[in-house]
Order: C-alpha cells, then sequence, then structure tokens
C-alpha cells in the first residue's frame, strides 16, 4: 500500500459542495456560510477576492509520478500554472476560480488523491520522513504505518468535526527532521523485544505559543496505533474548546487540567476504545522495484556532476539505490517543469517521489548506473549550482498570498538566497543549517524547530510602521521531545539576509561541524550579540526610506490587506459573523444612521439566528431564524419567555416591533454566548425537564433524515441534552455518510447505541444517554 484510498463517501461530499457553491452563485447562501463548508475541504481564499487555493493530501509526503502530473494538469487548466510544496508534505494549487473549485476536486479524486481536510476543524495531513524505507537509520519503514492511519481516519466522519486541527505525525528518529512531539499526536518508531512499535506523544503543537507533546505510551505496538490514534482524537472532540479558536487545539486541554491528569484522561479514552478497535495491518510489502530501459548516461561537466552528487545524491539502504534530493526553491514548482519530470519518471515506478517537509522533492529508488541520466534531465528542469541553499530555506506563504500573514517572508527569502549566491559562498562541506522562515507568529514556516528561524512581525519608529522579525536558534529533538530554539533579538526585515550570510561566514570559520555545535560553543551568544551591536537598527525615514518597504513590495509596509485566517472555518466563522453583525447594527441605532425599523428588524433577525448555529440550524429568514430560537431557546426555558410574544408577531407575519424587547433579546443573546462552556452547551434551563422513564417503550423520536453530517450530529447531541442519564432517543438516519458517522460520534462521547435497524432508505438509531 503506497497511496492511500479514496473513501467512498467523497463523492457525495463534493456533490454537497458543489450544490453550496450553486446556492452561493444563486444568492441563497452568504460568503460566511460557504466559507465554513469550503474550507474543511482543503480551499481557502487568497489575498486576492475570488481565487482560491487548493491544498491537496499526500500522507507522508507520497505521490506517485501519475498523480503529480494530474496535480499539475490541474493547476495548468484552472490555476496559475504554479505548484506549491508546504512544510507538511502536501501540495497546493493556486488562484484557482471559483467556478474551477469543483472540476479540480473531482479531477484530484480519479487520480486517487483528495483535498478533504486541507484546512478547517479536521484532520491535517499526517507527515513522515521522506526517506522513511530507504534509510539506513530507521529500525523499520513508517509509510505504510502513516497511509493506513490515514485511509482509516478519512473515511471516519469524526475527523471532519473536530474543535480545531488535528495533527498528526511519525518519524523514526532524532535527525530526521519531522519532530514529532511538536504535533497533537506524535509517533516515534522504536523497536523492542524484535517488535516494531512506537513511543506516543500527545498534545504538541507550534503557532505562537508552542508546546512539546508529553509522552503517553513508552512502546504501543506498531499494530496498535489505530487505537491511541482514535483516543486521542477521542479526547480532542470531547474535551477541546470549541467557543474560543485561539485556545482550541488539543495543547490547551494538557494545559487546563495538568500534564498528569492530561495524561490519565487520554488512557481513559484508549481503554474505552481498544478493545473494539481493530488492528492496523498496513501491507507493508516493499513496492515494486522497475528497471528503466535506459542507456546510461555519462555527464559532459563532471566537476560539476561531482559537486551536485556530493551535495544532493545519498546512498539507501540497497546499495545499488540512491536517492536525491531536488531544491525546489521557495517549495515552488511550475507546471510545465512538473510535467516533464513525472514523464522522466514513470518508467522508473511508483515509489520514486516525496515531498519533503522542507518543501523539496526527493527522488528514491534511483539506480546507481543511472545517476548521470537523473543529472541530465534535472539539469535541463532546475538551476543546479554549488549554493546549498538554492532549496534550502524553509518559507511559508506569507502575506503575499496568505490573509493572517504580516511580512513577504518570500520575497526575505528570495533576496538572501541571492545574496548567498552573488557571494560565492561555501560551508566548505560542513552540515547545512535548517533555517526556517514564517511570515507571522502562526509557525507555517516551522520556525519553532530551525537551527536559525525567523518570524515575522512589526514594529514602529516615529510613527511609521516597518516590517521586522524575530530571530530563535538552537532547536533540536530528542527521544524525549523537542526542545524549540530560543529567540535571539529583533531585526529589521531588510537586514535579515545579510545577517543569516553573516551568520553561515561566521559558522563556516569555526571548528564546529554542526550549527548545533556551534552554537553550544559559544555561536548562541556571538548571534545575539550580532544582532543587538549591528542588524537591529533601524534607521530614520529620511536616511534609508527602503527600511519601510518589505522585500518585494511595490509599496511602503502598512497591514492594509491583512485579514482573518481560515484555517478554523466553521461554526466560529458563523457565530463571529452575528456577534459582529448585531454590534454593528446597534452602533447603527445609536447614531441615528439609516431606517431605524429596518435596522431593528435586522437587529432581531442576527440576534435569532447566531446561536442556532451550536444547535445545527441555519436560517436564512427572519421567519426561520424566529421559528428555531422559539423552539431551542426559548420553549426550552434558556432564554426570558418575555420575549415569546414578538417572536411569535413573526411568525404570524405581524411583527410588533417593540424596541425595548429587540434591544434587551440582542443583549440576552450575547450574554447567553459570553456563558456558553467550551463544548457549545449552556446553563441548564431555568425549569428542569421531569425525569425520562427509560423503558424501552418510551423514548424520544428524531427525524434525522435529510439532514446533512456534521449538522445531524449536533442536532443528536442537542436531542440527547435534554434527556437524563439513561433516556432514549431514537434518530432516523439517511443512509450513506450519516448513518456511518453518527452512531460512531455518538459512542464517542459516552452514550450506548442499542439498536441499529435498517428500513426502506434509511436507518433507525436507538441510544441510551449516558452519565
Amino acid at each position: 500500500m503506497l497511496t492511500y484510498k479514496i473513501p467512498r463517501q467523497l463523492e457525495g461530499e463534493i456533490n454537497a459542495l458543489d450544490e453550496l457553491i450553486a446556492d452561493y452563485n444563486a444568492g441563497k447562501i452568504d460568503k460566511t456560510t460557504l466559507k465554513a463548508h469550503r474550507v474543511p475541504f482543503g480551499v481557502y481564499e487568497q489575498r486576492t477576492p475570488d481565487t482560491f487555493m487548493v491544498r491537496v493530501r499526500c500522507a507522508g509526503g507520497v505521490i506517485t509520478p501519475a498523480q503529480l502530473a494530474a496535480v499539475a494538469d490541474c493547476a495548468r487548466h484552472y490555476g496559475s500554472g504554479r505548484l506549491h510544496i508546504t512544510t507538511r508534505q502536501e501540495v497546493q494549487i493556486h488562484d484557482v476560480a471559483l467556478e474551477g473549485l469543483i472540476p479540480v476536486i473531482r479531477s484530484l479524486k480519479e487520480a486517487g488523491l483528495s483535498t478533504r481536510g486541507g484546512g478547517g476543524n479536521t484532520l491535517r495531513n499526517i507527515t513522515a520522513p521522506a526517506d522513511a524505507g530507504i534509510s539506513r537509520d530507521e529500525p523499520f519503514d513508517v509509510t505504510p504505518y502513516a497511509v493506513g492511519l490515514t485511509e482509516h481516519l478519512i473515511s471516519d466522519g469524526d475527523s471532519w468535526n473536530l474543535p480545531r486541527k488535528f495533527k498528526i505525525a511519525f518519524s523514526y528518529g532524532t535527525n530526521d527532521g519531522i519532530f514529532p512531539s511538536v504535533n497533537d499526536l506524535g509517533f516515534a518508531a522504536r523497536r523492542e523485544h524484535e517488535k516494531n512499535g512506537f513511543a506516543v506523544f500527545l498534545g504538541g503543537g507550534m503557532g505562537a505559543r508552542p508546546s512539546t507533546g508529553i509522552p503517553v505510551i513508552g512502546f504501543i505496538s506498531a499494530e496498535e496505533i489505530l487505537g491511541a490514534a482514535l483516543a486521542a482524537r477521542s479526547l480532542f472532540a470531547k474535551f477541546g474548546n470549541r467557543k474560543n479558536r485561539h485556545a482550541a487545539r488539543l495543547r490547551f486541554v494538557k494545559d487546563k487540567y495538568g500534564a498528569a491528569e492530561f495524561v490519565r484522561m487520554f488512557h481513559r479514552e484508549w481503554r474505552d476504545l481498544k478493545e473494539n478497535t481493530p488492528l492496523l495491518l498496513p501491507d507493508t510489502e516493499i513496492s515494486p522495484r522497475h528497471s528503466p530501459d535506459l542507456e546510461p548516461e555519462t555527464p559532459l561537466d563532471i566537476p560539476e556532476y561531482e559537486v551536485w552528487k556530493k551535495l544532493y545524491a545519498r546512498v539507501q539502504k540497497d546499495a545499488e539505490l540512491y536517492s536525491i534530493e531536488i531544491p525546489i526553491v521557495l517549495g515552488d514548482l511550475s507546471t510545465e517543469t512538473a510535467e516533464t519530470l513525472t514523464l522522466f519518471l514513470e518508467s522508473f515506478g511508483d515509489d520514486v517521489i516525496r515531498f519533503t517537509a522542507s518543501q523539496n522533492i526527493l527522488l528514491r529508488n534511483i539506480p546507481g548506473l543511472l545517476l548521470g541520466n537523473v543529472y541530465k534531465i534535472l539539469s535541463q528542469l532546475f538551476k543546479l549550482n554549488r549554493s546549498q541553499y538554492n532549496g534550502g530555506l524553509t518559507v511559508c506563504a506569507g502575506a503575499s498570498t496568505c490573509q493572517l500573514g504580516i511580512c513577504l517572508s518570500r520575497g526575505a527569502a528570495s533576496e538572501t538566497i541571492w545574496l548567498i549566491e552573488k557571494s560565492g559562498f561555501d560551508l566548505g562541506g560542513k552540515e547545512t543549517p535548517a533555517i526556517k522562515i514564517s511570515g507571522c507568529p502562526n509557525s507555517c514556516g516551522q520556525h519553532w524547530t530551525a537551527d536559525l528561524g525567523f518570524y515575522g512581525t512589526t514594529f514602529k519608529k516615529d510613527g511609521r510602521l516597518y516590517p521586522a522579525y524575530v530571530a530563535v536558534a538552537g532547536a533540536k529533538d530528542t527521544p524525549d521531545g523537542a526542545v524549540f530554539a530560543e529567540r535571539i533579538g529583533e531585526l529589521p526585515a531588510k537586514s535579515l539576509p545579510a545577517f543569516i550570510l553573516n551568520t553561515l561566514h561566521a559558522f563556516s570559520l569555526g571548528e564546529s561541524q554542526s550549527f548545533r555545535e556551534y552554537l553550544e560553543n559559544g555561536g548562541k551568544s556571538y548571534l545575539i550579540r550580532s544582532i543587538s551591536d549591528h542588524y537591529s537598527k533601524i534607521p530614520d525615514y529620511s536616511e534609508h526610506p527602503s527600511y519601510y518597504t518589505d522585500w518585494g513590495a511595490e509599496r511602503e509596509f502598512s497591514l492594509d490587506g491583512r485579514g482573518a485566517g481560515e484555517c478554523s472555518a466553521g461554526v466560529f466563522d458563523l457565530l463571529e459573523r452575528d456577534l459582529k453583525n448585531i454590534a454593528e447594527t446597534q452602533a447603527k441605532l445609536n447614531a441615528g444612521e439609516g431606517e431605524r425599523v429596518e435596522n431593528l428588524t435586522a437587529l432581531l433577525f442576527y440576534s435569532c439566528r447566531m446561536l442556532l448555529f451550536t444547535r445545527g440550524m441555519e436560517a436564512s429568514t427572519l421567519k426561520e431564524a424566529a421559528l428555531g430560537f422559539n423552539e431551542q431557546f426559548i420553549l426550552s426555558g434558556i432564554v426570558d419567555r418575555r420575549y415569546k410574544p414578538l417572536l411569535d408577531s413573526v411568525l404570524l407575519d405581524k411583527l410588533d416591533m417593540n424596541e425595548n424587547l429587540v434591544w434587551g433579546l440582542a443583549g440576552e443573546v450575547v450574554r447567553l454566548y459570553e456563558s456558553m462552556d467550551d463544548s457549545m452547551n449552556f446553563p441548564s434551563p431555568a425549569e428542569i425537564s421531569p425525569p425520562q422513564d427509560t423503558s424501552l417503550s418510551d423514548r424520544t423520536v428524531k427525524d434525522l433524515r435529510g439532514v446533512a453530517c456534521p449538522m445531524n450530529f449536533v442536532k443528536t447531541k442537542m436531542e440527547l441534552a435534554k434527556l437524563d442519564t439513561g433516556g432514549l432517543l431514537e434518530i432516523y438516519l439517511d443512509d450513506g455518510e450519516p448513518i456511518q458517522n453518527v452512531p460512531g460520534s455518538v459512542k464517542s462521547e459516552g452514550h450506548a447505541v442499542l439498536t441499529v435497524d435498517q428500513f426502506d432508505g434509511y436507518w433507525k438509531v436507538l441510544i441510551r444517554k449516558g452519565g
């Protein structure tokens, strides 16, 4: 099993997205509603309005030549003709118009690739070392487990409705560059008692507040990791913060409960799940090797060839085969280059391409006799020279396309590479430091795991903004978890390339062979002094106005165009949209702007609609919103019944615009939102329902046919919340994704599924509420 299999429900999910886009084009839904559904499909809006990036899942960085050719074809026909390799080993297509999204997603599906989970509060791409399976340092190949776990989790609907993104990584050793403990869930390969297995880390993450995961299992056999993964996901689903996106990752559950209790919570979930969880038994057979029918070629420029071979070619476990790293500058690959490369590689077999976490391409299983042939084609397609930084800087998208970006990180990286090449600098055979640049504190460039890292920020001088970076240094991985890079200073963006070049020169002149050793032997103190004495200074605007313009920018630096990121798109956005609408409408009323009755009607609509999303309901008209709010919040006793006549007047088409009640309801809704707990539950109703008779003949029935995932699960939770422990709920579900996903989600929250019965075209599921 080299790549993951497409889950059978994906076709229905694509159809649902297609219908939503049609509704948006017809004016039936707004932009925020569409965003809440498209982002979990890996579709992000770029800084240019109405242009989108599509992110493609590549488990462990694995992609076949035919699949890469299909991605390039999509980029050529529907995008800008540029592919981008990410730090999580995926590939992105940029500048796709709205009408091109479904054709792209369908074409990728036909090639065996999915974009589902490329964004939003979902399972993200599972990473693994690009040289897994061929490295001489690994205890065993982790690739089949990364791919096998991907295949299971993307076919499970519970992976698409989490409090926030959920990242998993596999590693075979502390020098493979993966840093498993900085992920939500990390598996570090071990071999004990002649058995393959993993140490398990939980609750790691980077972002603006990085945290190292803690060991929760010392050793688990490789076949048992599915149970551990499901337990981690279940723990996250139950206790993750669904109210505050800035404290929603799994690491904040660890911080809230403390490390010891966090470990106990995980083990409770694992104990409850592992007995009924099947073993993960992936196909660990080695992919068939292919011997291309090619005549070995001898390069014409032998000295340059030998330099290239020394820099980029490595002998595999099988001494007759080589891996070759292709440096991809800034992770960007043109469709023409990708198509030519894949055409050449087709005869080498499927297991020949992996994307690396440093945004490069690793070719694998290349016969040593054909290195000259590979060198020839790469010389035609790429700029091959002696610079170790032609593709050696890891960099995020930055402010050029990302809405959260502060600095133009790609511009800074390009200038750095140009400066290094211009200087003719060479490390003289020393280990190349990992230099990583993020355009903002959110760590998409993974600066916290760098030998030398930077993240974008902004400072002011004499009232003028200028782009700047915070420098960090000294990250390392250990068997006990990662040690993050430490802050060493701040410097203007315009000083960054010169500082990097100076740092590399200082490293090359010392005796240390690795950058880590250099830092430990006084290098870190030198870098701190270097920034403070020479690179932190910002000249006056009148002296050097260029310092107030970012690398590659056409105008002076500002934060104009910076918006909200789309990574956590979902219920967060829908709630915050109406929270903002309420505040803005109240401001208009206070200022006397516009038609008063029109503004009061809008305020009533936003107030009624806002909290319906927590109950799995959507409303496009005031009447729909009033009906839902009346049922869910007034009749249930959560909101005072004095607002009922106001809503009844809406439902009877005889609106009685009582201004005091409209203002009062808006304030009640905002207060209720503020009192909502992390799991989007509200304070208990004033009137408690009488105890439920738990006999099987007395049950609540809810028909959820026609309700799509995840709204059907949200509505199921809502009904269960009305019952006492032991109460019975019978739900009707459609065939397909609903019956595949909802019962499992119910079980994961501690309830019992008593019966699952199929009828003519639908299913009945009987649930007993847990404690």
